[in-house]
């Protein structure tokens, strides 16, 4: 069935699930378990973006970004997520990857985020880390595939290093997945102004 199909009853459980959370997985119904599968995919292709700038800049500065600070080739952690940051802190922040990224492109690059606010359960990110010779990016999936690794029961840590392959194997974008994250926009703006009335 095509996603556009099953769109106005899985965002309205998006719609839901951006304002809620603390169920149990397996207590989800099938539309909020399709609602992740159709974000998962939209995580890997943001993922996929993500690497394919990393290695553009890479090609066009020779060195991977943020590793090369005060004088010297240090090793870099960033962590990009609309949730409040959780685990060990990174040491640099997403403003400062974005701004080596388009002073490095001579481009304006603003970084994508999880396509939800609030998960089910567990944390949702976008992660990049490099000790200067090589890097790596990673997201957080909610199901699990054979090349995810199990953090907890909902959240499955997806990792694309050089050279690994895995990037090639992930779909580029399409009408639907547009549409998707046009709707998520929506709802977000939505409840952005309900939660301004309140205040």
């Amino acid at each position: 069935m095509h996603l556009l199909r099953l769109l106005p009853g899985v965002l309205l459980v998006a719609s839901l699930v951006l304002t809620s959370a603390g169920c149990e997985k397996k207590h989800r119904s099938e539309r909020e378990l399709e609602y992740q599968r159709i974000a998962d995919r939209i995580r890997l292709k943001q993922l996929k973006d993500f690497a394919q700038l990393i290695e553009r800049f890479h090609a066009a500065n020779g060195h991977y970004p943020l590793t090369k600070r005060e004088g010297q080739q240090l090793p870099v952690e960033v962590a990009i997520s609309r949730q409040p940051h959780e685990g060990p802190e990174p040491n640099a922040s997403v403003e400062d990857l974005e701004r080596e990224l388009s002073e490095g492109l001579g481009e304006k690059i603003a970084l994508e985020r999880d396509p939800q606010v609030h998960d089910l359960e567990g944390y949702r990110q976008y992660h990049y880390t490099s000790d200067g010779k090589s890097y790596e990016v990673y997201a957080h999936l909610y199901h699990a595939t054979p090349e995810t690794e199990p953090i907890d029961e909902v959240t499955q840590r997806y990792r694309l290093k050089p050279g690994d392959g895995r990037a090639e194997k992930i779909p580029a974008w399409d009408d639907e997945d547009r549409e998707f994250m046009r709707a998520m926009d929506e709802i977000r703006a939505r409840d952005a102004a309900k939660a301004a009335k309140k205040k």
